[in-house]
């Protein structure tokens, strides 16, 4: 991303988001390039041409700006325009803005609002002046950069982090079972018609060798024909996947013998490949990867199998997860797969003991649980792995359906007072949204309608400062020193330190 200078001329559209954190809104499209021209529409763009579209809104209610897109080709920027004049330029009036370029044919595209940066500036006539860039957002923008250019709009979205990163990250896993089919179509090089069999055999693809060739070099039989087995898997480039295969390979010459295979992930532009050993059982096969691709085909090599391979079921899996946490540094979370954070966020398990908030220090997070995250503001991508122990009896977080309603007396979910992050108690009838975790106290504390992670309230963090007042030594927040700091807060001779 970077500053932005030619502006083009846009048509009035007014959004009221103002107050509190809203849901997510669509930005109506009609007229964004001076025609009427409404969501599903195509265009084709040339040089440096586009469009934009005036927005003219305190937007601080909400996190990102974003955009949907189909049928991209060329190179196409999306970018939104603050209210900070900068100067009048060859091309008009030239605003501060922040772009970001649209990658492959389809997909999602998201700028985080400035919600730090103050206006220096301000308006062209001197308005704004010290407000954050993100309460006077001007326009979006979309613009070609300097080649012949194609796009169809699905939707322009103002949102939360959370809703943004669940639209944003590809889907979680795709699973292809033959089992449950009685018919299928792959596609496999032209040189397997007359020699190989292909297709549904008692609903398990079926992939059978019927005249293997010799190997020029030797007595060896070699016939490496390459066939699809999944196609379209929707992936984010530099995103870590799973793969998993459930296959057996019978030889024709030695049935019992253990056999490679060759398999390629990927686009035809780029792909990553490697081998995996199969025998005649059937063996469940996991293959870790890196997707080079936003749309990915996995496809299979028989190498120097003359013989028959039969699978059952292929999976591919989101191997990482991905975690934001907001402004103040903390940030409830509940993974829907075990997740390991080791030397990439903190994490706790909470639980309220004693008039305090008692956090105890966790690596691994079972799916399911919640727990507390602490980092500087971000988005951070953490693994998923196997399975993960229960937290057991140091964590006493909830975690939300969407059904829950506050009784206005026990239940505290993570919020922010007086400029300290800790527990607040939630209002009578408010619903706690799904997917976050909150605290139900049996027996809350008199006359308190919060419990803070800060030295001014008596909670577990006191403890923390007092014996952490020597020798420049990291404490966490359950008061455990810490050899190696990464991102997040800490406790410093007696005093909060963010390391970032």
């Amino acid at each position: 991303m970077r500053n932005f200078t030619k502006i083009l001329l846009s048509l009035a559209l007014t959004i009221v988001c103002v107050g509190g954190a809203k849901a997510k809104v669509s930005l109506d499209l009609p007229g964004l390039w001076g025609a009427g021209v409404k969501e599903g529409s195509s265009y084709s763009l040339d040089g440096y041409n586009g469009g934009s579209r005036w927005i003219g809104a305190d937007c601080t209610a909400y996190d990102y700006v974003w955009i949907k897109y189909t049928g991209h080709t060329g190179q196409i920027n999306f970018g939104i325009v603050y209210d900070e004049f900068i100067k009048v330029g060859e091309y008009g009036d030239e605003y501060v803005q922040i772009e970001a370029p649209l990658s492959g044919s389809s997909g999602i595209i998201g700028i985080a609002l400035d919600k730090t940066t103050t206006c220096t500036h301000g308006s062209k006539e001197g308005g704004h002046v010290g407000d954050v860039y993100a309460k006077n957002v001007r326009q979006v923008q979309i613009q070609s950069r300097g080649v012949a250019s194609t796009l169809t709009i699905e939707g322009i979205y103002l949102g939360t982090a959370e809703e943004y990163l669940k639209e944003a990250e590809p889907a979680y896993s795709y699973v292809k079972d033959w089992t449950s089919q009685d018919s299928y179509t792959i596609w496999h090089a032209d040189e397997t018609v007359n020699t190989y069999s292909i297709g549904l055999v008692n609903h398990l693809l079926t992939i059978v060798n019927t005249n293997p060739k010799k190997n020029d070099d030797s007595d060896k039989l070699f016939y490496e024909v390459q066939y699809s087995v999944a196609n379209n898997i929707s992936t984010a480039v530099g995103s870590k996947y799973l793969i998993k295969l459930k296959i057996k390979a019978t030889a024709t010459e030695n049935p019992e013998g253990e056999t490679d295979i060759v398999w390629e992930f990927g686009d035809w532009g780029s792909t990553i490949e490697g081998h995996i050993s199969v025998i005649n059982q059937w063996r469940e096969i996991s293959i870790p990867v890196v997707a080079p691709h936003t749309n990915c085909f996995l496809n299979l090599k028989t190498g120097n199998l003359y013989g028959t391979i039969e699978i059952e079921k292929v999976e591919v899996f989101l191997n990482e997860r991905t975690i934001f946490v907001h402004e103040e540094g903390f940030s409830t979370y509940s993974p829907d797969k075990s997740i390991d954070v080791d030397g990439i966020v903190n994490a706790y398990a909470a639980k309220y003991s004693g008039g305090k908030i008692v956090l105890t220090p966790v690596t691994e997070i079972p799916a399911g649980a919640g727990v507390i995250i602490e980092a500087a503001q971000d988005n951070y991508k953490v693994p998923v792995i196997e399975s993960a122990a229960a937290l057991g009896s140091i964590n006493e977080l909830l975690v939300s359906d969407g059904s829950i309603s506050s009784d206005g007396t026990h239940h505290f979910a993570l919020g922010k007072k007086g400029g300290v992050v800790g527990f607040v108690k939630v209002k009578n009838g408010v619903t706690i949204p799904k997917g976050k975790a909150y605290l139900y106290i049996a027996t809350p504390p008199s006359a308190r309608d919060f419990i803070g992670f800060g030295e001014d309230d008596v909670t577990g963090i006191d403890a923390v400062q007092q014996n952490a007042k020597a020798d420049n030594q990291y404490f966490n927040l359950a008061g455990q020193r810490v050899a190696q700091p990464t991102k997040g807060l800490y406790i410093v001779n007696g005093k909060k330190v963010i390391v970032k």
